[in-house]
């Protein structure tokens, strides 16, 4: 019964050490939001990736940000009418983002993180070239891969006894 109980105990004491982490940082990234949802996403999304993958999900956060910028960017200067710049636009970024599948040290799913974090932005009033953006999505990106790794840790332990 106590083997069961450990992951489930490990996920609830990490959670709320997330809320009480957020409810210390979020009005000194931004006054009026909290954003330990951000760190939930990122668990999710990098549970059970080993540690060299994590590392990698650093850099690739960052590529997002900067992929979610450039298709606003291209959508907002291509001069045409109605949603077809948009369109355009994150299907030539995507279109990249794929080719850096390659690149040793990004993660894909590290990049999109990064890109869902940034058009989420528009909903707690943050610019998207804000500083404040950067560190939100690395403070929360980063303290998320933790907490999946610590899951990991106990998961794998767990399956050795």
């Amino acid at each position: 019964m106590l083997n069961k109980s450990i992951m489930p105990l490990t996920v609830g004491i990490l959670a709320g050490f997330l809320v009480l982490l957020d409810w210390l940082i979020a009005p000194l990234i931004y006054m009026g939001g909290n954003f330990v949802w951000v760190a939930f996403v990122s668990w999710t999304i990098f549970f059970g990736f080993t540690l060299k993958d994590r590392y990698k999900a650093i850099p690739s956060l960052l590529i997002g940000f900067i992929a979610a910028n450039l298709i606003v960017y291209i959508a907002n200067n291509l001069g045409m009418p109605s949603v077809i710049p948009a369109i355009l636009a994150t299907f030539t970024v995507n279109f990249l983002i794929m080719y850096l599948v390659h690149v040793k040290f990004l993660v894909i799913p590290g990049i999109f993180f990064g890109i869902a974090m940034t058009f989420a932005r528009g909903g707690v009033g943050l610019d998207m070239w804000s500083l404040n953006i950067i560190i939100l999505i690395l403070i929360y990106g980063i303290l998320g891969l933790i907490c999946g790794y610590v899951c990991t840790l106990v998961q794998s332990r767990k399956e050795n006894t």
